[in-house]
């Protein structure tokens, strides 16, 4: 019983999914970060700013899920904060060629600096349009919002990775 049951929910699955209109697409773009940092000494609180390569590649499901892995490599005043994230976005197609778009990310942040590293969880919000140049090539315009727990303690002094907001432009191929 347990076994026919089984079959069933993978063949009910495998059908619907087939079902499904897949695009696979992958993009790249420019995006500008600007992530404030505290620490336990007030005076030394800083922000970390700084514009980089965004590369990400995934999948559109039926025009209106896409689920995509992104990743961006931070590199400003000798530190470096790669940031790979898993992204979902509802997409709401508009007149004509436009669409916005509104979802979630989570994933790691990676920082290091001469001799000093830390790493943690990244999770945030987005919101952005899309534009369709061609049937295959779009140009997207985003603005995310995300929350880090990446914190460290050295000699007494805790530093921690609080929010930050960054702005991405970028064009995609659909295959």
């Amino acid at each position: 019983m347990k076994k026919s049951l089984m079959l069933t929910s993978l063949l009910a699955l495998s059908t619907s999914v087939m079902a499904m209109d897949v695009e696979y697409f992958i993009g790249a773009g420019a995006e500008r970060g600007d992530i404030d940092i505290t620490t336990s000494v007030p005076s030394i609180s800083t922000e970390y700013k700084d514009t980089a390569l965004k590369l990400k590649a995934g999948v559109i499901l039926d025009k209106t899920h896409r689920v995509s892995l992104s990743y961006v490599g931070y590199s400003d005043n000798g530190g470096d904060l790669d940031l790979t994230e898993l992204n979902y976005d509802y997409i709401i197609p508009l007149k004509d060629k436009w669409s916005v778009l509104a979802g979630a990310h989570l994933g790691k942040a990676d920082y290091k600096e001469a001799g000093f590293d830390m790493d943690g969880l990244v999770y945030g919000v987005q919101t952005g349009v899309l534009y369709d140049i061609t049937s295959n090539v779009q140009a997207e315009l985003g603005l995310a919002y995300s929350q880090y727990n990446v914190d460290k303690t050295i000699s007494n002094i805790k530093v921690e990775f609080d929010d930050s907001t960054s702005l991405y432009l970028g064009l995609n191929y659909k295959f």
